[in-house]
């Protein structure tokens, strides 16, 4: 998992945040980039005399801007994120650098500079196989007095609404129509219903024999010796339809949809999730990937900037990458949004408007679920 350490600003950052702060300059935060050199022998000072980040493989896009969760207003966050869409080479992210502009100036200046940790870079690999893969971070950097600073936000790298529709719509949904539902498990379990006077039992044209003394195998509790032998591939139930083997069942599990306890989906703290938050999660072990679907709904309604965790730590051990689109909070106009589910260790966040937020499919007119990558299930 990618881990990155403090943001540094450069001289010249530091003077245009000293400026912004006492009310002399407005600037704006224009761009974000990456290298692959490894910048982690040199110390801050020689951080922040950088005038350039050495070496840019590629820009990132400006997506949204966040606010200090400490409410300080002198430092601003910025999200940011990198694809591989169009890149010939494969490269570690070492170091992400933040451009600005001073107004009345031409010449864009190094802002800030954040490095990786030892071994843990994020690694961007080329687009050789067509396989999207996107990288998201948020860069909090000190502004000085976000009254005087602005962030320049890339339209490109935002969905448009009709786009949002289009991928909602291509979510693959689970066929729930064979499965009966929680009150007919209940009811089928815990009553019998007459039926042509005998002792099946019939839900909603479903029927299901009950175990009697004609139709249960008997065991001889000393010897273990079964009375009757059967060879349970072949029996066949009502309608001449073939008894699956433990062997199906097991294939079944694999490849079934599950749904993740809500209580591994925690909201900040002062909010409540509604009962009928739905995540659910499909296992591809061969591929190492976790699937995602489903909606996170809180009980107020007006949430504003909300963030919600998800946490995948029962299921895998370390997530490796994640591409979870979702419809949610974009911006500062409170504005549905086709954004991604920002990731840290094994969990989740989104950022819910009016309370709710959609998961939808990956990017790409494909209509791909919503994945995640990991080393091992738990």
């Amino acid at each position: 998992m990618s881990k990155y350490n403090d943001t540094i600003l450069t001289t010249e950052g530091t003077r245009l945040a000293t400026l912004a702060a006492n009310g002399k300059t407005h600037y704006v935060i224009t761009r974000a980039v990456a290298t692959g050199d490894d910048l982690s022998d040199l110390t801050d000072e020689q951080l922040a005399a950088l005038t350039k980040l050495p070496n840019e493989v590629q820009d990132g896009s400006i997506v949204e801007q966040v606010d200090d969760p400490s409410g300080s207003d002198g430092i601003i966050g910025t999200r940011v994120q990198f694809m591989n869409q169009g890149l010939s080479k494969s490269y570690s992210m070492n170091a992400l650098g933040v451009y600005a502009k001073e107004d009345g100036h031409d010449q864009e200046v190094l802002f800030s500079v954040m490095t990786a940790e030892s071994q843990h870079a994020q690694y961007m690999p080329d687009f050789a196989d067509k396989v999207v893969l996107r990288f998201g971070i948020t860069i909090f950097v000190i502004v000085g007095d976000k009254a005087n600073v602005t962030v320049k936000l890339d339209p490109d790298g935002l969905a448009t609404i009709k786009f949002v529709e289009d991928a909602i719509a291509g979510i693959p949904k689970p066929d729930m129509t064979e499965y009966y539902s929680k009150k007919e498990s209940d009811d089928l379990l815990s009553k019998k219903v007459a039926d042509n006077g005998d002792d099946s039992m019939n839900l909603n044209g479903k029927r299901i024999m009950p175990a009697n003394d004609a139709n249960v195998v008997h065991r001889n509790p000393d010897t273990g010796v079964v009375s009757t032998p059967t060879d349970f591939t072949k029996l066949t139930v009502n309608g001449g339809k073939s008894v699956a083997t433990s062997d199906d069942l097991k294939s079944l599990e694999a490849s079934a949809w599950r749904q993740l306890d809500n209580k591994y989906i925690t909201p900040a703290s002062g909010y409540t999730l509604a009962p009928y938050t739905s995540i659910l999660y499909k296992i591809d072990d061969s591929k190492h990937t976790l699937y995602l679907s489903g909606s996170i709904v809180l009980t107020d309604n007006n949430a504003y900037k909300v963030p919600v965790t998800v946490q995948l730590g029962s299921i895998i051990k370390s997530m490796l990458t994640s591409v979870v689109p979702y419809l949610g909070y974009a911006n500062s106009n409170s504005t549905w949004a086709f954004v991604f589910a920002s990731q840290s260790s094994t969990n989740l966040t989104f950022i819910p408007v009016s309370g709710v937020a959609s998961i939808a499919a990956t990017t790409g007119t494909e209509g791909k679920l919503a994945y995640v990558t990991y080393d091992e299930l738990i």
